[in-house]
């Protein structure tokens, strides 16, 4: 006799190694994510103020202190060191005021550029300074 049910194929969007690789990259993630303040805590930022490729002016990131200044020779951007230990750029002639608008810089890792003007703000650890007699990186 002919048998007239069909066999459905089930589909099945995750297979049981798929779903165990993604909640393992979660808890990596995760892990990352929890542990980065930690590596970060007691390293004492500063910002590294950029004029293209070249360092222009190091600024220690210490709270308490507030001051806004120009860099020599670029006078249409002015900059803000801020009192809880942070700085930003305050004023700029660009046309769309990213730079401006990024606020307040503190966190190691942090940046804000301000293109038109060929300047770039990097928070970095103390210890971590640019110095010229070091490369900025090295390829294997």
């Amino acid at each position: 006799m002919y048998d007239d049910r069909r066999e459905t194929a089930t589909m099945t969007f995750f297979k049981k190694s798929d779903l165990i690789l993604i909640v393992l990259l979660v808890f990596i993630a995760l892990g990352v994510w929890w542990t980065l303040p930690w590596l970060r805590a007691g390293k004492t930022p500063v910002a590294e103020i950029y004029e293209g490729n070249r360092l222009v002016k190091t600024v220690a990131l210490t709270e308490g202190q507030t001051e806004v200044f120009h860099l020599e020779g670029i006078d249409n951007v002015t900059f803000r060191l801020n009192a809880e230990g942070s700085i930003q750029f305050l004023v700029s002639d660009c046309p769309d005021q990213i730079c401006v608008q990024t606020g307040k810089l503190s966190k190691i890792g942090e940046t804000a550029a301000c293109l038109p003007n060929n300047l770039l703000i990097k928070i970095v650890p103390r210890k971590f300074q640019h110095k010229d007699d070091h490369p900025d990186i090295i390829v294997h």
